[in-house]
């Protein structure tokens, strides 16, 4: 009875350091989070809230809950869930797992196994994590001091930064799992158990320390994991984003008046060919070159996601405002809403929807 007493009252101590760990946890987030990350993690909070309530519902809710607005369909291929029954089956796990950490936390561990606490250290995809941590909280009662404030963790904390409160917490749990269970002994054992329990209670107490040290350890392994890929993913855009602006500027330095506006001439040059190829003209075979580097110029620049504003022609209507992105060359406006007749004579450049070249247009 004294040594149940005893693990009862390590119990409370670990889960009272818990509440205070989360608690600063949450302090340190609010600080130094900014409003778009605190918006991001509330809007994957209420998806997979969304999600576990879907499950207790019917397909028509699934397919309602594919075109909310919260829907993040990168999260569903994440935990692997394709259709209506993967998510019930998800949802399934997600509370039988709930219940091993409620047994763990009233002390029930005559049902449970050892691979079952051995599963719960092994979860590692996020959003699965939050949903755990979520279903669990909400059953506990208030029997778990942490309840508010491990919900308030999970509705704003980043993401990979889950892992580490996640593993204290069933490092905590799972503690009880390895107390040892007294049954009814005789008189002669009790008194040679109590006069251990000084030493065993320390020993106890150095593997807990041990074991959420480690789960700690795995837990910023884990967490350095995750923000290794951020990091590459972020540097690879950067990379891409980077090189995207340099062709930019080439292009534009490439169109501007210093260089005679090639890619206007080369365009002007293709259509040339065009139509001349339309009545059957024969190109002499001493400038075949030359109409063979124009092709292949104009066709480099469309691989690149080169296209003209406008087409060379066109007549557009255009107001005081919309003219201040074009070369416009003719009569003042005379109010904002005034709208005139214009020609395009050079068409404007873009490259994967940004104008690097503005068109020229003149009054009709």
């Amino acid at each position: 009875m004294r040594n149940t007493k005893n693990n009862n009252a390590q119990l409370n101590e670990q889960l009272a350091k818990f509440k205070t760990l989360v608690q600063e946890e949450i302090d340190t987030r609010r600080d130094k989070a900014t409003d778009f990350r605190i918006m991001t993690s509330r809007s994957r909070f209420n998806l997979i809230r969304h999600m576990l309530a879907c499950a207790d519902k019917n397909k028509e809710a699934y397919e309602k809950l594919l075109q909310s607005q919260d829907m993040d369909f990168n999260t569903l291929n994440h935990l692997g869930i394709e259709n209506f029954d993967a998510l019930k089956n998800w949802v399934s796990v997600i509370k039988s797992q709930a219940d091993i950490m409620l047994k763990l936390l009233h002390g029930d561990v005559n049902n449970i196994k050892s691979d079952d606490v051995l599963e719960l250290n092994q979860v590692k995809k996020i959003s699965h994590i939050i949903a755990l941590l979520y279903t669990f909280a909400k059953s506990c009662g208030d029997e778990f001091p942490a309840k508010n404030e491990l919900l308030d963790l999970i509705e704003i904390i980043r993401p990979d930064y889950v892992y580490k409160p996640y593993r204290k917490l069933i490092a905590i749990l799972s503690s009880v799992k390895n107390q040892p269970k007294l049954k009814n002994q005789n008189d002669s054992e009790n008194i040679a158990l109590d006069q251990n329990s000084e030493r065993i209670s320390k020993l106890e107490e150095r593997i807990n320390e041990l074991t959420t040290q480690n789960n700690d350890l795995k837990a910023e392994l884990d967490s350095a994991y995750v923000r290794i890929n951020s990091a590459e993913e972020e540097y690879e855009r950067l990379q891409d984003e980077n090189s995207k602006l340099a062709l930019i500027d080439v292009l534009a330095k490439m169109n501007s008046k210093a260089s005679r506006k090639m890619l206007d001439q080369f365009a002007k040059s293709e259509k040339t060919l065009k139509e001349l190829a339309a009545k059957n003209f024969q190109i002499p075979s001493e400038i075949a070159s030359v109409s063979l580097c124009v092709r292949l110029f104009m066709s480099t620049m469309r691989s690149f996601g080169v296209s003209p504003v406008h087409e060379l022609g066109d007549v557009i209507e255009l107001t005081l405002n919309e003219a201040e992105n074009y070369d416009y060359n003719g009569t003042d406006f005379n109010s904002d809403d005034e709208k005139k007749l214009v020609q395009v004579i050079d068409t404007g450049w873009k490259c994967e929807g940004i104008i690097f070249s503005r068109p020229s247009v003149v009054e009709c």
